[in-house]
């Protein structure tokens, strides 16, 4: 997989504060060094949004980031995404609208509680990892690796891949045999 490239404008974009407080953030091309979102702190995004992430994001708890059903987001991130509780809330129901891109740097998805996301995510350089017990994904994933547990569920969107079908590599099942996992 090729890797992301960041698109001409966003490095020198209007520089945010650090966002760890409810705001809104209306249609516009910005960067931040970081996204905390905790304790019921929401980011909402209103219009078509481009925005760099340089440092780590991180959603816990009732934190979240809300895309409203009208808008559309593409976020790329130099560093580690941590999502839980809430997470990203794309309103619309459509993945395309929610693109989340991984730079080169961008090495680690943590994606865990039991929110639904409807997203696009690209990330070949990231290790993602899905866990937690009701967690519904929708969209697509494609990274260097991604491992699943708990009781989340996938769902693939079709009209994302277009006429081209993502592969599946190497995998390794395990099973509960009542004390240890084994192959």
């Amino acid at each position: 997989m090729p890797d992301v490239t960041l698109p001409a404008g966003l490095s020198t974009a209007p520089l945010l504060a650090d966002i760890s407080s409810t705001q809104t953030i209306t249609t516009g091309v910005y960067r931040v060094n970081k996204i905390a979102l905790s304790g019921g702190n929401t980011l909402t995004i209103s219009g078509n949004v481009q925005l760099y992430v340089q440092q780590t994001m991180s959603l816990s708890g009732t934190g979240m980031i809300l895309l409203q059903s009208s808008s559309k987001l593409e976020m790329y991130h130099a560093g580690k995404i941590d999502s839980s509780g809430s997470g990203v809330i794309n309103q619309s129901g459509i993945p395309i609208n929610c693109k989340l891109y991984g730079l080169p740097t961008c090495t680690d998805i943590s994606m865990s509680g039991s929110s639904a996301l409807y997203a696009y995510v690209y990330a070949p350089s990231a290790d993602v990892k899905i866990t937690g017990g009701g967690a519904d994904y929708n969209g697509m994933i494609q990274a260097n690796s991604i491992t699943s547990s708990g009781s989340g569920v996938f769902h693939y969107d079709e009209s994302i891949g277009g006429s081209s079908r993502p592969t599946i590599g190497p995998w390794q099942e395990y099973r509960w045999n009542g004390t240890d996992w084994t192959p």
